[in-house]
């Protein structure tokens, strides 16, 4: 478990030095707070802002709040997995209905909730 906790957080710094601030509006994304809530804010900031489209904004909030739930429930393992859903459809999806930057964006922010997940 900390040799997983500990590549995440390798792929979380990795990304923070290779992905610029993408979130440049004034009303930006709270980096402070690396919880599921905080990057599903992050999401509704991009979709309020055109940055994806209602389709794949409509996918990532289902996958967010399922992840959510799971954490409710106690289940930071099944959360874990639906976070990896996540990334998976935010890297397949990056400049096709999200554009890129943000697709970066999402991508560390999502990165970084793994690892907070990772320790529970």
């Amino acid at each position: 478990m900390k040799v997983a906790a500990m590549l995440l957080a390798l792929l979380v710094l990795s990304l923070a030095l290779i992905s610029p601030a993408l979130a440049q509006e004034q009303d930006h994304c709270d980096h402070e707070a690396q919880t599921i809530e905080s990057l599903l804010h992050c999401v509704q900031h991009a979709y309020a802002e055109d940055h994806i489209t209602t389709g794949a904004y409509r996918t990532l909030v289902g996958q967010l709040n399922a992840a959510q739930a799971a954490v409710d429930r106690g289940q930071a393992f099944v959360a874990i997995d639906l976070l990896q859903a996540f990334i998976y459809t935010v890297e397949s999806q990056a400049g096709r209905t999200i554009s890129e930057p943000h697709a970066g964006h999402l991508l560390e922010h999502a990165n970084a909730v793994l690892v907070t997940l990772s320790g529970q």
